[in-house]
């Protein structure tokens, strides 16, 4: 049995590279799954030539999108097809902080290390805003509107209630718009996916059950979140929280710290090195090798010295 990496990058090539070469050297028996999106960087995927990494076939994938959600669960079906025990989740900003030549051990405990809540509380309160206005509503969308789509989504914006935000009340209007990350979205109330609908970071570790369980989700789950914003903040989440007999890890090993920047985590330094080592997670992001590449210099050095 082995680990399977599943790597999806898109920026930084010498940087998810490296992050490959150091997953290899470490456990002689894992595989690295990569999907590296060449549309903002190019990586040279020949210089991979190893049997033991997987390059996924070339595709888009949009920042929290449905095919972000595809992406892995093709991922999942290349580790279960090769034998795989766990598939471990990660970005090209991803870093290992010690060796992982034991991590299937480490992770054997729990069939899910995830960082996930219930939308809703018991009371039928919402937990998170954000995720109200994301979930409540089946969507749709466009990722590179024209000018009349364009047009369309200003004279929406006009029209009193049109419009709903995170801090939105209910009850929430039926037929909404809005904006991210330069796709349109309009949405229409949704009565969900017929499960109470869990949320939480994207970034996972999942046995070969939790893979099954995902693969093999019912399709009317999966079709409702094909038509959500964010969709990787939520779908693997239900699915799991839904599926009976898996055991939960209280969190999903992974260090990440949030500051004042809303779209995306803190970048981390050599400053960061003892609180990160000193949490007890297995990997942290998000690294840029350009603004301090010492501290993954000394991340290297840990795990050397360790073996």
């Amino acid at each position: 049995m082995t680990v399977a990496y599943c790597i999806a990058a898109h920026d930084k090539p010498s940087q998810c590279r490296r992050l490959i070469c150091r997953l290899l050297d470490d456990d002689p028996s894992c595989r690295v799954l990569l999907h590296f999106d060449q549309r903002n960087a190019k990586f040279g995927l020949t210089e991979l030539d190893n049997p033991r990494v997987h390059i996924m076939g070339e595709r888009a994938v949009n920042w929290g999108s449905p095919e972000l959600v595809d992406l892995f669960v093709d991922m999942f079906r290349v580790a279960l097809s090769g034998g795989c025990s766990y598939a471990v989740m990660l970005s090209g900003q991803d870093y290992p902080l010690r060796d992982v030549s034991d991590l299937e051990a480490y992770l054997s405990s729990y069939d899910v290390w995830a960082s996930t809540s219930p939308l809703f509380a018991a009371d039928g309160s919402c937990n998170w805003k954000e995720g109200r206005r994301r979930y409540a509503y089946q969507w749709w969308h466009t990722d590179e509107p024209g000018w009349l789509l364009r047009l369309a989504d200003k004279c929406a914006g006009k029209v009193p209630g049109a419009h709903v935000s995170a801090e939105s009340d209910p009850p929430l209007p039926y037929l909404v718009h809005f904006r991210q990350c330069g796709q349109l979205w309009w949405g229409a109330r949704s009565k969900g996916p017929g499960v109470p609908i869990h949320t939480g970071s994207q970034w996972m570790n999942l046995s070969a059950g939790a893979m099954e369980a995902i693969c093999s989700a019912p399709q009317r789950l999966m079709r409702f979140f094909h038509q959500v914003p964010i969709a990787d903040e939520a779908c693997f989440h239900t699915v799991l929280k839904n599926t009976p007999g898996l055991t939960f890890a209280p969190d999903n090993a992974k260090f990440i710290r949030w500051g004042q920047r809303i779209a995306g985590p803190d970048l981390l330094t050599a400053d960061d090195l003892e609180v990160m080592i000193s949490s007890g997670a297995r990997f942290a992001r998000k690294f840029d090798e350009l603004v301090d590449s010492s501290v993954l210099d000394r991340l290297d050095q840990l795990s050397n010295t360790s073996k």
